[in-house]
């Protein structure tokens, strides 16, 4: 049975300029095998290239700032608080009211639509002076992998800022119908796109 592999790729949605070296290849081999081996390597090379090109656009996700500041929330002394930088995901208002509970004024920061919204939190952790900031700026999402995009501000040499410490955060709120459901996983990157976070969570 004769396979054109040319037709495969085509029919498949692979490019060809991406494809042509292997292709090339798979035309030695075969040219020095058996028809059906040659056939049998081919069809295994345009396998492995189907499983590596991703043919899914990006989502740019739209999103609506909820708070933000940098005096509504304090410190905690333990490892990982928000004192440091740190991100979070709430999917419910249980999550919510836990983490207000610990580390702010839970009067301020009133969230009930937990339905159809999350909410995504991106604190810059405790600076000694003002001039400080955090801004989530972008959202991207390619099937399950929903990278975020933070803007992050320091003092300018020679600024005047404010002499007190502050804790800059950002917290937004996204459409649970704009994200894929299931388990996701946020990664949260710097604007030169290294990597701060990854939070595994579950948008149902």
């Amino acid at each position: 049975m004769h396979i054109d592999l040319m037709e495969l790729m085509n029919m498949w949605g692979l490019h060809t300029a991406l494809c042509k070296p292997l292709f090339k290849f798979f035309e030695r081999v075969k040219m020095k095998t058996k028809c059906a081996v040659g056939t049998v390597l081919g069809l295994l090379v345009i396998a492995s290239i189907t499983m590596c090109v991703d043919t899914e656009p990006e989502q740019h996700i739209r999103f609506d700032t909820v708070w933000n500041g940098e005096y509504d929330f304090w410190a905690v002394e333990e490892d990982g608080d928000i004192g440091n930088e740190s991100f979070f995901i709430f999917t419910d208002e249980n999550e919510w009211i836990s983490f207000l509970d610990k580390y702010s004024d839970r009067r301020g920061f009133v969230f009930d639509d937990f339905e159809d919204f999350f909410l995504i939190a991106a604190f810059q952790g405790l600076k000694p002076t003002g001039g400080y900031g955090i801004q989530i700026s972008e959202i991207v999402q390619k099937g399950g992998i929903v990278k975020i995009k933070v803007d992050l501000k320091e003092p300018r040499p020679g600024e005047r800022v404010e002499e007190a410490e502050t804790l800059p955060y950002h917290i937004i709120k996204v459409e649970k119908g704009r994200i894929k459901k299931g388990e996701i996983t946020f990664v949260f990157l710097d604007l030169n796109g290294k990597k701060l976070d990854t939070i595994e969570k579950i948008i149902s």
